[in-house]
């Protein structure tokens, strides 16, 4: 057996919205086409109706007196006054049933064609929006009932024939004879007083010669500040009474040229050669620029109170003077040590007067440099740099940041006296300078020796050069004492001993050796650990001065000799 089943309630649900689905599309679909349709048809309208108003205005209708599309659709109607006779369509524009129908509030808010009538280009115009509801539709209303009216108003501009037989209307001018027979004059008629004169024929066109521009005292070019301002002159080369100059400054403002124009850098000046005569017509214009040019600063003069630092000069005044003129430049200087590269231009320090270098600054002596730095770069260029250079002639000259050991002899012989003073004092007071002017980078200590060692602060450590350790070394070297004997042996060992070698050596010394032995071992050795060996002889023989010298070429020092008398 089979058994038949029927739609379920969901089943049926279904079919029917999907029924509904598609009568709605097919509803949006229809009414689509029903909107384009009517436009369309709104559109074609107002084409045929604006045909009709044409033809309405060329048969000579007027509408400048309507205000609506009522009025114009009631002017279109009429017929025109003799049509009998007008070559153009004299009768009714446009169907006589024909009427239409107005948008509502609703309608004319949304984007929907609509129809106004412009009365500025006598014209029905369509439009999407507007501030007043227009036209919808054109209609033709059976309703109507004709009025055979006749538009009285029209005036057409062309009428045929009314009575004549020619296509247009027309009539001969009437011919007037006068009343009476013609009189002729039989007296005799005087000659006029005035004969007639043939009119004279214009002149030629007038010519006119151009006038020549002015001629400046002072042409274009660059001068120097010192020769501003510029006393200019304007000479007229035309005619004397034919033209007048006129001249204007940096494009300004003409005006007419009575003197001296007064020129300043940069001054653009104009002049031109105006006529006062018909006779001539204005010059070219001419016109010249004055630039500035910049002038070279000479560089300044320097002057220093000594050329080098010594035992018994310390300090070294410095004057700078500027050769050039008044507020044209200033004074940049910069001091560096010798063999120092000097800094950028920038970074020198202005000069003001009243400066001093101290040795303790710059204890191998100092090299400056100044230029004259100009106030006004357009008018003047830098100078180049002027320098002078201080040495340092002392009996210790600068060992730099090292390490250093000074070898100091204390025999009975430095004991010698040099005027109110001995080989000693000025030996321990040229120390002492020596050790206060170290730089705080050099690690530093001091010997002394005769027949041996006579002086150690018994650390063999090499210290820092702070400003206490030098005080305090300062104040040891015033305590110095001297003994018996120059035993250069033991004094070239010193700087073996030491924890931490010295890189420099001073070996001081006034005599030729008296006790030890033979001492180019210790030479020897300083050489293969890399310490130099500087020698200071003092008052020595030749025989001497050539000992110490052997060891500072060893060792590769310097050996100098200072005499004391």
């Amino acid at each position: 057996m089979r058994r038949q089943h029927g739609f379920t309630l969901i089943e049926a649900l279904t079919v029917v919205a999907v029924v509904v689905v598609v009568a709605a599309l097919g509803t949006v679909s229809i009414s689509k086409v029903v909107n384009s349709a009517q436009e369309q048809k709104l559109s074609s309208d107002v084409e045929t109706l604006n045909r009709s108003v044409a033809a309405y205005l060329g048969a000579g209708g007027d509408l400048s007196k309507a205000k609506s599309p009522a009025e114009v659709l009631t002017a279109l109607k009429r017929s025109l006054v003799n049509s009998s006779r007008s070559p153009t369509l004299s009768g009714s524009k446009v169907d006589e049933r024909l009427s239409f129908v107005m948008q509502n509030a609703a309608e004319s808010g949304n984007s929907r064609s609509r129809v106004y009538w412009d009365k500025g280009t006598s014209r029905f115009v369509l439009a999407q929006s507007g501030n007043s509801p227009g036209i919808r539709e054109f209609i033709l209303d059976d309703s109507i009932v004709s009025q055979d009216q006749v538009d009285d108003d029209a005036v057409s501009p062309v009428l045929y024939a009314a009575k004549d037989t020619w296509i247009w209307d027309y009539q001969d001018a009437p011919v007037v004879y006068p009343s009476g027979p013609t009189v002729i004059p039989t007296s005799m008629v005087p000659d006029s007083a005035t004969p007639v004169v043939p009119s004279t024929p214009p002149p030629p066109p007038l010519v006119t010669d151009s006038l020549t521009p002015p001629r400046f005292s002072i042409t274009s070019g660059s001068f120097p500040i010192t020769d501003f301002d510029l006393s200019l002159t304007l000479t007229d080369p035309n005619p004397i009474g034919t033209a007048k100059i006129y001249y204007s400054i940096n494009y300004g403002n003409w005006s007419a040229y009575n003197g001296i124009i007064t020129v300043t850098p940069g001054t653009v000046v104009a002049a031109q050669a105006i006529p006062t005569s018909e006779s001539y017509s204005s010059s070219a214009r001419a016109e010249h620029t004055y630039k500035l040019s910049r002038l070279p600063l000479a560089p300044p003069s320097i002057q220093l109170s000594a050329s080098e630092f010594t035992d018994d000069i310390d300090s070294i005044g410095i004057s700078i003077t500027n050769p050039n003129a008044a507020g044209s430049s200033s004074i940049c200087y910069t001091v560096v040590e010798p063999g120092v590269s000097s800094p950028a231009l920038s970074a020198w320090s202005p000069y003001s007067g009243g400066l001093i270098v101290n040795s303790t600054d710059y204890p191998a002596g100092f090299l400056i440099k100044a230029y004259a730095k100009a106030s006004n770069p357009d008018a003047y260029n830098d100078s180049s740099p002027a320098e002078q250079s201080a040495g340092a002639d002392s009996i210790f000259s600068d060992p730099g940041a090292t390490d250093v050991l000074y070898v100091i002899d204390a025999s009975g012989s430095m004991n010698t006296p040099v005027g109110s003073s001995t080989r000693f004092a000025l030996v321990q007071n040229a120390l002492a300078t020596a050790i206060s002017k170290l730089r705080p980078e050099t690690r530093f200590n001091v010997t002394t020796f005769a027949a041996g060692v006579v002086y150690t602060d018994s650390s063999w450590q090499l210290n820092p050069a702070t400003t206490e350790r030098k005080n305090d070394m300062m104040k040891a070297i015033a305590g110095f004492k001297t003994s018996g004997g120059t035993n250069y042996e033991a004094a070239l060992q010193l700087p073996l001993r030491f924890s931490t070698k010295p890189a420099k050596v001073y070996f001081l010394t006034d005599g030729e050796p008296s006790a030890g032995g033979s001492f180019d071992d210790e030479v020897a050795t300083l050489m293969t650990n890399g310490i130099i060996v500087n020698t200071i002889g003092v008052d020595l023989t030749d025989a001497g001065k050539s000992r110490l010298k052997s060891i500072a070429s060893r060792t590769g020092g310097r050996a100098t000799s200072v005499e004391t008398d």
